[in-house]
């Protein structure tokens, strides 16, 4: 757009601006003062899994903690083995009639087993790692010190402390 006119005292130059055109209206919104510009830190309180007693991969060394992922990788393992043998009893002995029978009845538990691997690590192993599994099976109790024999004035004075 063009100026209006150049004799106009808000274009001519060294003459006291007595008001402020601006182009947009994104221009005509205030701008920040200096300094302001740095943005605020807030202090966070969430523990990073850094931090966490293990650093970002924590495993509890617990007997409990070990069974259930023995458990995760038996089912894990047992329900890939069992895709393997299904997959060999329908392609290769497909001539044998029971062998497709036994072929759909393998995948079946291979399903079953790899749904209850992801049951176990979604419901006990998660848990386990974030520390919010309570454990059903009470601690074991701390075998308590045998108490020393009560002492007596008498026990170990031979009378002679005059």
């Amino acid at each position: 757009m063009s100026r209006r006119s150049a004799s106009n005292e808000r274009y001519q130059k060294y003459t006291g601006p007595k008001g402020q055109t601006r182009k947009s209206a994104a221009q005509a919104k205030p701008t920040r003062k200096e300094g302001s510009s740095t943005p605020v830190k807030k202090n966070k309180t969430k523990v990073s899994a850094d931090k966490a007693p293990g650093g970002k991969f924590y495993e509890p060394d617990t007997p409990e903690y070990k069974f259930w992922r023995r458990l995760w990788w038996i089912c894990l393992g047992g329900g890939l083995v069992l895709v393997a043998v299904s997959f060999y009893l329908q392609t290769y002995l497909k001539t044998i009639p029971w062998a497709r029978t036994a072929g759909i009845a393998t995948i079946g538990l291979s399903y079953a087993a790899i749904i209850g691997a992801f049951f176990i690590d979604y419901r006990k192993l998660r848990l386990m790692r974030s520390g919010k599994y309570i454990s059903k099976t009470p601690d074991k109790p701390v075998a308590a010190k045998p108490a020393d024999k009560p002492k007596t004035p008498d026990a170990g004075n031979s009378g002679d402390d005059k």
